[in-house]
């Protein structure tokens, strides 16, 4: 799914962006403003912490973009929860809530995963504040055993397992990402692993818990959206795992489990 926003709404959008303000009311909080919230920010590559120019970002309808560090500034924000688009050519839109209170003023950035090279799959984790540290777990079916890839054991896109985890967040809010590519890059036609790759995220550090993060597991396919998973309501607890799903790169079917338990849903091997 492509993020391509209309640039015609920019003037319109800016412009009642900071009306409230602008009116010459003597009292601030008759006019409705004395109380409003700020968001600020910055918009970033998520593999490489570049800032990035021009990108759309909307809060509660209000359209801006980026200046070139990638910042930006929403003042005069009705309190509450407001939803959040980011998103531009080349790129996976994200979508989020932020919680606003009376007169707060928040710093928070954005990370933007690139799309992925064609044939690729991309399994991207995001979650909120807490716990800090969630861990993307990819069962690779390589044969008579799988292949297990996480933050201990990585793996690779250019040999065995074709499969690896490329970004690894241990801040909170994500993204941890894992790409699985072809096992015949270079060949044709193009083959996956036969089987089933398990996935599933684990509570690795933090306060909180799985289902308390806001946790969601999307998969894409090239730029294609083709799942969002997310955390269900149950008891888990720091060391929990949560089988997210299973999919079949050759089909494209995905095939959801959804639930926790203190064990891995494969073998560590």
């Amino acid at each position: 799914m492509r993020a391509t926003f209309c640039r015609s709404l920019l003037v319109a959008a800016a412009v009642a962006l900071t009306a409230c303000c602008l009116t010459g009311c003597d009292d601030a909080e008759s006019c409705g403003c004395g109380d409003d919230a700020e968001l600020s920010g910055r918009v970033f590559d998520a593999m490489t912490d570049n800032g990035l120019n021009q990108v759309g970002i909307t809060v509660d309808g209000v359209l801006q973009y980026t200046a070139a560090d990638g910042g930006f500034l929403f003042e005069n924000i009705e309190p509450g929860t407001v939803e959040v688009e980011v998103g531009t050519d080349g790129y996976y839109t994200y979508e989020t809530q932020v919680e606003l209170e009376e007169g707060d003023e928040v710093e928070r950035d954005f990370p933007l995963v690139p799309e992925s090279n064609t044939w690729e799959y991309r399994i991207i984790v995001w979650w909120g504040e807490n716990p800090a540290d969630l861990d993307a777990h990819l069962w690779v079916p390589t044969g008579a055993r799988s292949t297990h890839v996480y933050s201990g054991q990585p793996g690779s896109l250019t040999e065995q397992p074709y499969a690896a985890l490329v970004l690894n967040d241990v801040t909170g809010f994500g993204p941890e990402i894992v790409t699985i590519r072809p096992n015949n890059p270079s060949g044709w036609p193009v083959t996956y692993y036969s089987g089933e790759f398990t996935v599933a995220v684990r509570h690795n550090a933090g306060t909180s818990s799985i289902p308390e993060s806001g946790a969601r597991v999307e998969i894409y396919h090239e730029d294609d959206l083709i799942q969002t998973i997310a955390a269900p309501a149950g008891a888990a607890q720091q060391g929990w795992y949560w089988h997210v799903g299973t999919l079949n790169c050759e089909t494209g079917t995905w095939t959801s489990v959804n639930s926790y338990s203190a064990d891995p849903p494969r073998s560590n091997g």
